[in-house]
């Protein structure tokens, strides 16, 4: 198992780190090729979607705080 390393103090830099270190794991598994390692591709791909997906809600709640600071 691969552990990512820890981020900055900023939440927000956080899944956009865990997206390229897990994209950069991904490549360096899928030249290494053996059955764990697929096994291994397809759970950082999975965590890669986890980390867009919360990186699309982060974006969403960012916009809808503007909108209603804008709104006031």
């Amino acid at each position: 198992m691969v552990s990512l390393p820890e981020t900055g103090n900023d939440p927000l830099d956080a899944p956009s780190l865990s997206l390229q270190m897990i994209n950069r794991q991904i490549k360096e598994f899928q030249q290494q090729g053996s059955a764990t390692t697929e096994m291994e591709v397809e759970r950082l791909k999975h965590g890669c979607k986890r980390a867009m997906q919360k990186m699309v809600e982060q974006w969403k709640k960012m916009n809808d705080s503007l909108n209603e600071y804008n709104s006031a």
